[in-house]
């Protein structure tokens, strides 16, 4: 009886390639999805950045109202202005001295925040039993 031989020297380098194939896919999914993990968590910090410097424009309109800042006054009826506040002087629309405000504290994906006091509510009063309405927007950029 004849033996048979069989020769299975090339398969070998076929099941290396196989694996380097499918550990490279592999590797470029666990890359990809790191990736898109760090670009959400970075415009997530960016976005919680403008919350905290939208809620402190509030707050300086708020004390700056209570101590009766000459360029903070306390609007009439129908009535409404607006402040800045910026890390720089090159902001749009920004001015001194009407009482915008310069802060070099604020992060640097902050462009500014836009203060609005006064104006009406939809029932035409002030706000909540005479109160007075304060509101602010922030511009901002995320990498």
């Amino acid at each position: 009886m004849a033996k048979k031989t069989c020769n299975n020297k090339g398969v070998a380098i076929y099941m290396v390639i196989a694996s380097l194939f499918v550990a490279l896919i592999l590797a470029a999914i666990v890359l990809n999805t790191i990736l898109n993990q760090v670009s959400v968590s970075s415009h997530q910090t960016s976005r919680i950045q403008a919350y905290y410097a939208s809620l402190a424009g509030v707050n300086l309109a708020m004390e700056k109202i209570r101590l009766q800042d000459p360029n903070w006054p306390v609007p009439a009826v129908n009535s409404e202005y607006y402040r800045l506040i910026c890390r720089d002087t090159t902001c749009a629309g920004f001015n001194a001295g009407a009482g915008d405000v310069q802060d070099f504290r604020f992060p640097p994906a902050i462009m500014q925040v836009r203060i609005r006091v006064g104006g009406t509510d939809p029932s035409g009063g002030t706000g909540p039993f005479g109160s007075l309405r304060i509101g602010a927007t922030t511009t901002y950029l995320h990498p």
